[in-house]
């Protein structure tokens, strides 16, 4: 059988504070907010008696950790699926060469201009400077 927990959440300060009581015996809110509770059937006479004053959500992280503690993590289903786009690179800065010297530009400038565009400004300044020399 699977293992599941709920999570209890206090609604209102006043029931926070005074904590919960069921079958004569209190159960406190773990620094005013929460506590968890494994038996279901506790948690629907909470639901039953205390209707307005909390809120009861099963606590998906702990049951799925308790299930799946050999697991290679593959059944989580409460993880997030991102999608990344491709970066605009038009708006990156790159060297060219303006009339014979190096110049920082952006991409999208240099690429509508038809300047060349420079890999490497040490390599660069390097050549131009041996070319100078001989």
């Amino acid at each position: 059988m699977r293992k599941k927990k709920h999570i209890v959440l206090a609604r209102n300060e006043k029931i926070a504070a005074k904590g919960l009581e069921l079958d004569g015996k209190k159960m406190n809110f773990h620094q005013g907010k929460a506590f968890w509770v494994e038996d279901e059937g506790k948690v629907r006479a909470l639901q039953q008696k205390y209707p307005r004053d909390i809120a009861v959500t099963l606590d998906q992280q702990y049951t799925w950790h308790a299930n799946n503690e050999r697991g290679n993590g593959t059944r989580m289903d409460n993880t997030h699926n991102y999608t990344f786009q491709g970066v605009d690179t038009s708006l990156f800065k790159v060297w060219v060469e303006v009339k014979g010297k190096p110049k920082r530009v952006t991409k999208a400038e240099a690429l509508r201009k038809g300047y060349p565009i420079i890999s490497d400004k040490k390599r660069y300044e390097r050549r131009k400077g041996a070319e100078v020399d001989k």
